[in-house]
């Protein structure tokens, strides 16, 4: 029996001869399967020693997806590792480009919202603890990430790197000593992002784990 309260996030393939999902029975974190609907076979997708496969919290109310499937056949493709930060394992080399692409071009976490039927546009987000949720177009075809809005502009001067409260009182006064916006480490911390993971793919997989 696979499911149960840590299980989330269940597909089928386009052929309906395999049944993806992402439990935590029988094993000390939640793990992407991969179950034939013919004999139960089960096969394990993607793992983590430590951390979930799993999507992250999304303002204003919303769970990113745990795992990004082929469009044209519904096998996965990706699977994200709810971890200190987001990483990522990829089950499909052809879309180790596209997470090098994105990974680069934002120090935030990325999330995949969608991808169109061709699966040459995805629309993605990034989180980043120092500013609002920020939305682009992504053309796997060109390269070109295009930006397209953020949720909000407004931010708690509070979460502004360098602020600080002058005073104690409610109308209180903020002075700014910061000289960047980069939080300590966060350069080496991008320049390792999306090497391989220490754990690596699970049983099964045919791809590099990447972050």
């Amino acid at each position: 029996m696979l499911i149960g309260p840590n299980t989330c996030q269940m597909s089928l393939s386009t052929d309906g001869g395999r049944l993806f999902l992402c439990s935590a029975l029988g094993a000390r974190t939640r793990r992407l399967l991969e179950v034939d609907t013919t004999s139960t076979a089960v096969r394990v997708l993607a793992e983590h020693e430590r951390y979930d496969v799993g999507g992250t919290r999304v303002p204003p109310d919303r769970l990113s997806a745990p795992y990004l499937a082929d469009p044209a056949t519904g096998r996965p493709q990706v699977a994200a590792i709810n971890g200190q930060r987001l990483e990522y394992q990829v089950l499909d080399p052809a879309c180790a480009t596209d997470l090098e692409r994105l990974g680069d071009a934002h120090s935030g976490d990325l999330f995949v919202l969608s991808r169109d039927a061709a699966d040459r546009f995805w629309t993605v987000g990034y989180l980043r603890d120092v500013e609002p949720v920020s939305h682009h177009l992504y053309d796997r075809a060109t390269g070109e990430i295009r930006f397209l809005f953020r949720r909000t502009d407004r931010l708690p001067r509070s979460s502004w790197p360098g602020w600080s409260p002058s005073s104690s009182s409610p109308a209180t006064a903020w002075s700014y000593t910061g000289t960047s916006p980069s939080r300590p480490g966060e350069a080496a911390w991008r320049s390792r992002r999306w090497r391989a993971c220490t754990a690596g793919p699970g049983p099964g997989t045919t791809g590099a784990s990447t972050r």
